[in-house]
């Protein structure tokens, strides 16, 4: 992953962060949450919490809601630039989702941090 594609962002954790997540990349940013004021976009991926690498896409999610028990900020480093491979992923996860609106909301309150 080259250097000028990554952006550290600082969140607060007293405060919605407003992200829905596909294991390590983020799948929906909602409007007007904190995570799109501060400029986060669909498709970019997490590659660090609090300077710890996210080694596996699994552990994504459960190190950011230690981050947001313990700390009252946490920074996520992120991979700015989606390859053709995560885009065409992406669309799949999004296709699959749009088939079923029950499953949709299933999973929007699985993986979005609050």
């Amino acid at each position: 992953m080259r250097k000028n594609h990554m952006k550290c962002i600082t969140f607060q954790s007293n405060v919605v962060m407003g992200t829905v997540w596909n294991r390590m990349t983020v799948h929906q940013v909602m409007e007007g949450s904190q995570a799109s004021n501060l400029g986060v976009k669909k498709g970019w991926m997490a590659t660090a919490i609090n300077a710890e690498d996210v080694t596996t896409p699994d552990m994504c999610v459960s190190m950011i809601e230690h981050a947001k028990r313990t700390d009252s900020t946490f920074v996520i480093r992120f991979y700015t630039k989606s390859s053709s491979t995560q885009q065409q992923q992406q669309q799949q996860f999004d296709d699959d989702d749009k088939s079923s609106s029950l499953h949709w909301y299933q999973r929007l309150h699985r993986f979005s941090l609050q």
